[in-house]
């Protein structure tokens, strides 16, 4: 085992504490992993709500920037250092709520 699936491990298991920004966030834990896949079941807390009783889109983009790193790191061999996936300007396609 390397470092990131021993934390994997701990991640799934409960065994390990999460970050502080996970639990501030309430992104919680993994339920499985494998390499190169992770699964996670998240039900968003209701104080997670915005005024209309949506959940604001940030939250679906940080648990997919979580997914990602976590599936990074059932591949990762190297010394512990894990950092967001990037998310550009460039990635990403811009919405307007009106038509032109």
């Amino acid at each position: 085992m390397t470092w990131a699936t021993e934390r994997l491990e701990a991640i799934c298991s409960g065994r390990g504490p999460l970050p502080p920004i996970v639990e501030q966030l309430r992104l919680g834990r993994l339920d499985a992993w494998g390499e190169g896949w992770v699964r996670k079941t998240w039900t968003p807390h209701p104080s997670l709500d915005t005024a209309d009783g949506s959940l604001f889109g940030g939250y679906i983009a940080a648990l997919a920037d979580q997914a990602l790193a976590f599936a990074a790191m059932t591949g990762t061999t190297g010394p512990p250092s894990c950092r967001s996936a990037f998310c550009g300007s460039g990635a990403t396609r811009r919405w307007r709520s009106m038509p032109r």
